[in-house]
Order: C-alpha cells, then sequence, then structure tokens
C-alpha cells in the first residue's frame, strides 16, 4: 500500500491557489454585474417623466 505524502509547503501553496481563484472568479462576477445595474439605472431615470 502506497501513501502520498503532501509537504506543509505544497499544502499551503495549493490553499493559497485556491482562495487566489475564489477571489479572481468573484471579481470577475461582480464587475460586470455591477456595471449592468449602473446602467440600468441610468435608463431608468432617463425614462422617468
Amino acid at each position: 500500500m502506497a501513501f502520498a505524502y503532501v509537504d506543509p509547503g505544497t499544502g499551503a501553496y495549493l490553499v493559497q491557489a485556491l482562495i487566489a481563484m475564489v477571489v479572481a472568479v468573484l471579481a470577475y462576477i461582480r464587475h460586470p454585474i455591477k456595471t449592468l445595474r449602473t446602467l440600468w439605472e441610468r435608463l431608468r431615470r432617463k425614462n422617468r417623466p
């Protein structure tokens, strides 16, 4: 039976990479949503009598 060994440095690197991916995805998703929301608000204000 073989056991895999992951040293603490590798584990810390994997955790850091995972956190960086999550933050990047959130930043990528949040920016277009904020832009569309701002555009929607401008259009609604412009069409009000």
